[in-house]
């Protein structure tokens, strides 16, 4: 027995929906974690990566980072055998 198109088409966005923010939960896990190594002078050139954002306090440069070397660990996935 199938469930049907609708409520299959909806079950497949409900799934991509929880896979998309468990990404970003975990993205936002990795640059906390980044941004403490860079304070406490645990990561090369943490002076750099340890800057706050001036406007909303945030580590932007070490979020970016983070964002830089996960991009960058997918694509030996695509450019595979």
């Amino acid at each position: 027995m199938t469930l049907g198109r609708p409520l299959g088409t909806s079950f497949v966005a409900m799934i991509l929906t929880g896979i998309f923010f468990t990404g970003l939960n975990r993205l936002s896990i990795a640059s906390r974690v980044a941004y403490a190594f860079s304070r406490d002078g645990g990561l090369p050139k943490s002076s750099y990566w340890n800057h706050l954002q001036t406007r909303r306090k945030t580590p932007q440069r070490v979020s970016w980072l983070v964002t830089a070397a996960c991009i960058s660990g997918i694509f030996p996935f695509y450019w595979g055998d």
